[in-house]
């Protein structure tokens, strides 16, 4: 959810042992075109998700990235601890982070799909991967797996199949 990837923070972060705690989440008003820091959307919704040893290098650089936009700005940077945050420490938009998502889809001539469809995707392809149900819905804060395979069962036709060719090949 793009409000949990602006409200992270880097205490959010542990880099030893690879995780992410999802705790926070920024909600947009549409009226008053402003974003609130909130918790997430349920308690259920916290969880703390595994990340990969690329990412967790990806985000030291963009860390010390900051360090060094803080040393040079002085008072000017307002460091919040936002791990997505502008050129002066304020946390990200989550506008800005939607355009710039469709902007880089549209520069890499990649099929356009709204910010969210990541969130989708990431859950198909760990599906399609047969990592267990449980562990999906837990990475997307789902309160049951059940709600995660409601909407994710257009991924379990082939899953199904394969079922079907591993108790056959038991037989053999």
């Amino acid at each position: 959810r793009r409000g949990e990837i602006c409200a992270l923070q880097w205490n959010d972060i542990n880099f030893e042992t690879g995780f992410i705690s999802i705790t926070k989440n920024f909600q947009y008003n549409h009226e008053t075109h402003t974003q609130k820091l909130d918790t997430t959307k349920t308690t259920k919704s916290n969880r703390s998700i595994t990340i990969t040893n690329k990412l967790i290098i990806e985000l030291k650089k963009l860390r010390q990235h900051q360090l060094e936009l803080k040393l040079k700005l002085g008072n000017k940077y307002n460091d919040q601890k936002f791990v997505f945050a502008d050129e002066k420490g304020e946390p990200m938009k989550l506008n800005y982070l939607t355009q710039t998502f469709r902007n880089e889809i549209k520069n890499h001539n990649f099929k356009e799909i709204p910010f969210h469809g990541l969130r989708h995707t990431h859950a198909t392809i760990l599906l399609s991967k047969n990592i267990n149900p449980k562990i999906v819905q837990e990475r997307l804060g789902h309160s049951t797996v059940s709600i995660t395979m409601d909407i994710y069962s257009h991924v379990t036709p082939n899953m199904q199949k394969e079922v079907s060719e591993k108790i056959e090949n038991m037989f053999i």
